[in-house]
């Protein structure tokens, strides 16, 4: 074996990243590697994006559902409703038992079904 050889040996021992190929071997150049650090970054720069499509497309979804709830709010008629319990903890509106009130139908619809209302002529 010669002296080139055994430094090139050394080197590799030393190193563990850097690996020669059988070219740069006979002619005593020494390249780095870089197959596995590139599929960790790969798979680092994928699970990234996917994160960040992930939160883009929950963004959206909260736009939507926030859209659609504005909608819902301001169309439709309004119907008369008592308040049979207190529908701030569940529903998150400021009314109190016994009060009668004018809201959306679809809300007064959703209140009465889950017991929280009854509607009043």
């Amino acid at each position: 074996m010669s002296k080139q050889n055994k430094v090139q040996e050394n080197l590799l021992d030393i190193v563990p990243e850097v690996t020669a190929t059988e070219d740069a071997a006979t002619e005593g150049v020494i390249t780095e590697d870089v197959s596995a650090k590139a599929v960790e970054a790969k798979a680092a720069e994928d699970a990234k994006a996917a994160e960040e499509a992930k939160a883009a497309e929950a963004k959206a979804e909260d736009a939507k559902l926030a859209a659609e709830a504005k909608a819902n709010k301001n169309d439709g008629k309004k119907v008369k409703i008592q308040f049979l319990l207190s529908p701030t903890g569940k529903f998150q509106l400021a009314y109190n038992v016994g009060e009668v009130v004018k809201i959306n139908e679809l809300q007064a619809n959703e209140l009465i079904e889950a017991g929280y209302a009854e509607i009043v002529k």
